[in-house]
């Protein structure tokens, strides 16, 4: 083995130089062994690796967070009903009947008292035809109501569809009567008509029917009562 201090080539197993006496080593092999260097970190790793997990747990937070929100079940509230609109064949009552007795009791006030007269045919007839046309519209009305939902609702409808026609009638015959005076024929009042006379007759007789049973129903339900003429 060479000696390194003195260059002296030395037999292989000897503890030192046999010519300057150096501890010569005790491994032959020439290649150093590999420091076992413990591993110290970088100043700077801990700080950069810490801010790099911070920043995941923040976009984590983001967009996990949106995902959860937009995808969280919602409660969806049940839309509301609609009240349903009652229909023109829904149960009657006393008060929708009282209300329509009310319109018609209107109509009646703008029929002329004059009517019938020569010398008024052509003041009154406008009058008159409005009449005809609502009182028209009425007895189709009474025809069509139920009166279901009152325990009297039979003779009560059996009554109204009987006045609302019957004076209908007579009213189709004043305008007849009043058309033929205008187209020019000769005028006599039409209370001397036997025809509008008849009719006159029936139509009272019927609102009087019809008057009687009403109100013994008005009566009982505190609503208005009427005198056969109001109608």
């Amino acid at each position: 083995m060479t000696c390194e201090w003195c260059g002296n080539d030395n037999d292989l197993g000897g503890p030192t130089c046999l010519h300057c006496w150096e501890e010569l080593p005790d491994d032959l092999d020439d290649t150093p062994e590999e420091e076992n260097v413990e591993h110290v970190p970088s100043p700077y790793a801990e700080p950069v690796k810490s801010a790099g997990i911070v920043a995941i747990v923040i976009m984590v937070l983001a967009f996990g967070g949106k995902y959860t929100f937009d995808n969280w079940p919602r409660t969806i509230e049940p839309a509301a009903e609609t009240p349903a609109t009652p229909t023109a064949s829904a149960s009657g009552s006393a008060g929708e009947l009282g209300t329509f007795l009310a319109s018609i009791n209107a109509t009646r006030k703008k029929l002329p008292d004059s009517l019938g007269r020569c010398d008024t045919v052509e003041s009154d007839y406008a009058g008159l035809l409005t009449v005809t046309d609502e009182r028209t519209r009425q007895a189709e009305q009474a025809r069509t109501m139920n009166l279901d939902g009152l325990t009297d609702a039979e003779a009560l409808k059996r009554a109204l569809v009987d006045m609302t026609q019957v004076t209908l009638d007579a009213d189709k015959k004043y305008v007849r009567w009043a058309k033929r005076i205008r187209g020019g024929a000769t005028c006599t009042d039409a209370g001397a008509s036997t025809s509008i006379v008849t009719a006159n007759t029936a139509a009272e007789q019927a609102k009087k029917r019809f008057v009687g049973l009403w109100n013994d129903r008005a009566s009982q339900d505190g609503l208005r009562q009427y005198a056969w003429t109001d109608f």
